[in-house]
């Protein structure tokens, strides 16, 4: 359940009043670069919860800006990540990207030294149950980029690091899954609930986190008010179609009652 209180900060964030959680659910199922990164920082959220269920005083900080460390856990350093669905392969094997997403993002500079341990473990999320604990010096190797990690890192599906907890410390659960991917009965965002495991507050709780705004929400805001912006224009009598070229400098085609054609370009507004 969103409270009234948690809406109205949200919708400060986005800057859209009474917003329609529908037209959240659309801008999420419509386009899986607005979906992909609020998945890579809501497992982050998700992972933290897990940790502080089983271990309610366990010693987690995040990471700071544009890091390549995402949260320390017991002052080990962590890089999270979820599955990369074109090098996935069911009962097969997992894959994920690793690059860097800040600084020159040209190869092999925008790759991760095999030498240089800016972080000390990468976890990820197996797409069923578990996670993986991934020592870095166990990431394999570019085979074209020699010297620097592959991109993406394949696994096996059944990786020994698959729950490795001992290695950060967590001996108790050590090869076990602690996972509790329980979707909400109920939930005004089920796209989301689904898709990150967490309930509908803690979603919007995480979208309103200022930390989260460039990598997660920068993209989500826009798209939101471009589909407000449509439907308002569908009330108008308008009718909205999409581009009919490729790779097209125009957001929407516009049909006036008479006929009429305009091209317009939908963005928001910069601080």
């Amino acid at each position: 359940m969103i409270s009234d209180k948690l809406k109205a900060k949200f919708e400060e964030v986005i800057e859209i009043r009474n917003i329609d959680w529908a037209i959240v659910e659309h801008v999420i199922q419509k386009d899986t670069n607005i979906l992909r990164p609020i998945k890579g920082v809501a497992f982050e959220e998700y992972f933290k919860k897990i940790l502080r269920n089983k271990y309610p005083d366990i010693d987690i900080k995040d990471g700071v800006g544009d890091s390549d460390v995402d949260i320390y856990v017991n002052v080990f350093k962590l890089q999270l990540k979820t599955p990369q669905s074109g090098s996935t392969r069911s009962k097969q094997q997992v894959g994920v990207a690793l690059h860097k997403t800040h600084g020159n993002e040209k190869r092999p500079f925008n790759l991760y030294d095999r030498n240089n341990y800016v972080f000390e473990f990468l976890v990820v999320l197996h797409p069923e149950s578990g996670i993986y604990i991934i020592p870095y010096k166990e990431i394999p190797e570019h085979k074209v980029w020699k010297g620097y990690l592959a991109d993406p890192a394949i696994f096996e599906w059944n990786s020994y690091w698959l729950n490795k907890w001992s290695l950060i410390g967590l001996d108790f659960i050590n090869n076990i899954s602690i996972d509790n991917r329980r979707i909400p009965l109920k939930s005004e965002l089920p796209t989301l609930s689904k898709e990150t495991f967490l309930e509908d507050h803690e979603i919007i709780e995480m979208l309103c986190k200022p930390e989260y705004f460039r990598a997660a929400v920068m993209g989500l805001k826009g798209n939101i008010k471009e589909q407000w912006f449509i439907e308002y224009l569908e009330k108008l009598g308008y009718v909205v179609g999409e581009p009919t070229e490729a790779y097209s400098k125009y957001d929407a085609l516009l049909t006036d009652k008479y006929g009429k054609q305009n091209k317009i370009q939908i963005k928001g507004t910069s601080k």
